[in-house]
């Protein structure tokens, strides 16, 4: 099998001397193409289903890996804990990236490579950077330089290891190949062996989602674990599921009453309780869920103003209900949020969020940038078309858009 690189970085968005970072777009865009570049297979611990929490698979991981690529950019107490247990552990094959200098004592004097987070160079210049480093004989952890020892490794955990991890890397190609293809009668074979990983069991969760198949979804639900269960993330998308099936009632509870009560509100858990008033609103007519909608909407941007999708549709619905004093407040602060998302990367709803605000603002020119970004987009799934195409009707309804 190929070599197994395992990355060590955080999760999600971070902020960072004022700067919103997304990690998980780092780890899609750069990190992931590079080490398959250099002929290797990606393999990321996920933060929302470990819950942050070392444990016994991830220090697997972290010593039995062929290659380990170390983010040293935030000063990340987890970060820092796996890679000392990887420089104990392995005298070479370790590379460690960082988007900013490092100012970390301890750090400062191991080499690293600094990386441009915007550049798309940067997946040859890190795929280079691996294939220079794996099985030569270069020292990259300074503990050698004092110590010169051999960890006794067990190779029956390692031979264990390197099985699973090719096991796993097959049944995930395997997912997304059924995907491709729409095979549904395919993907629901693989839930009693996907069920054995939370990571693939998330994977193919998302995969009936895109697919909408939303009682298909619901039923793999009552075959996760324990824990998996009440994630957030994964009760989010359930949540989602139930909306899209036209229980409402049920939805609402599970945001509310379980999802809220549990983990706060943010910008996501009220940007699906706000679709729930919409879809609502849109389906019996009852202006009591378009104001609660708004509200939900309102409070779901206020909590954090970078998220344009609870922004975009605050002021899509406000503009139906003919509210221009909201709509006009928020308008200008959603489109930065979008702009700048879209220095960053092409996002589907960054690009839909612009269309959108080019109807409103009649502004046929961005209309057609936009559309034309949209149709090359390669993260846009149908459900996703179908909410923007749900928008502008909302939109054509209070207009007479010239850019038609």
């Amino acid at each position: 099998m190929k070599p197994i690189c395992f990355v060590i970085m955080p999760f999600s968005k971070k902020k960072i001397e004022n700067e919103e970072v997304d990690f998980d777009a780092i780890y899609e865009k750069i990190f992931k193409p590079a080490i398959e570049k250099a002929g290797m297979i990606a393999i990321r611990e996920d933060e929302e289903l470990s819950g942050g929490i070392i444990h016994k698979t991830m220090i697997e991981k972290i010593i039995f890996s062929d290659f380990v690529l170390v983010d040293i950019s935030m000063e990340n107490s987890n970060v820092f804990y796996e890679l000392g247990i990887r420089h104990m552990a392995s005298k070479n094959n370790t590379l460690l990236v960082s988007f900013k200098d490092v100012s970390l004592f301890d750090i400062k004097p191991v080499r690293y490579h600094k990386y441009d987070k915007t550049d798309i160079n940067e997946i040859e210049n890190i795929a280079t950077k691996i294939k220079k480093l794996f099985n030569k004989e270069i020292n990259t952890s300074p503990i050698y330089d004092f110590f010169d020892f051999q960890i006794d490794i067990n190779n029956k955990k390692l031979e264990s290891f390197r099985q699973r991890s090719e096991e796993i890397s097959k049944l995930e190609n395997e997912l997304f190949i059924a995907k491709a293809k729409q095979d549904i009668e395919k993907l629901e074979k693989s839930e009693d062996k996907v069920i054995l990983d939370n990571g693939l069991s998330k994977t193919l969760y998302i995969i009936y989602r895109d697919l909408k198949k939303y009682e298909k979804m619901l039923n793999f639900y009552e075959k996760l674990n324990y824990a998996l269960k009440g994630n957030k993330f994964i009760l989010e998308q359930k949540a989602f599921a139930l909306n899209r099936l036209g229980k409402r009632e049920e939805a609402e509870i599970l945001l509310l009453k379980h999802i809220i009560k549990k983990f706060g509100e943010d910008s996501e858990t009220l940007g699906i309780l706000g679709r729930v008033y919409k879809d609502w609103w849109s389906e019996t007519e009852n202006k009591q869920y378009l104001k609660k909608a708004i509200q939900t909407y309102k409070k779901g941007f206020e909590v954090n103003l970078n998220d344009y999708y609870p922004g975009i549709n605050l002021i899509t619905l406000a503009f139906y209900d003919e509210n221009s004093k909201i709509w006009q407040k928020y308008l200008p602060i959603v489109e930065v949020a979008a702009e700048k998302a879209l220095t960053k990367q092409k996002d589907y709803w960054a690009l839909a969020t612009m269309f959108e605000l080019s109807f409103i603002k009649q502004d046929c020119e961005l209309a057609k940038k936009m559309l034309d970004e949209i149709i090359v987009c390669d993260s846009r799934e149908k459900w996703m078309l179908e909410t923007t195409l749900n928008n502008l009707k909302i939109l054509i309804e209070k207009i007479d858009n010239k850019c038609l």
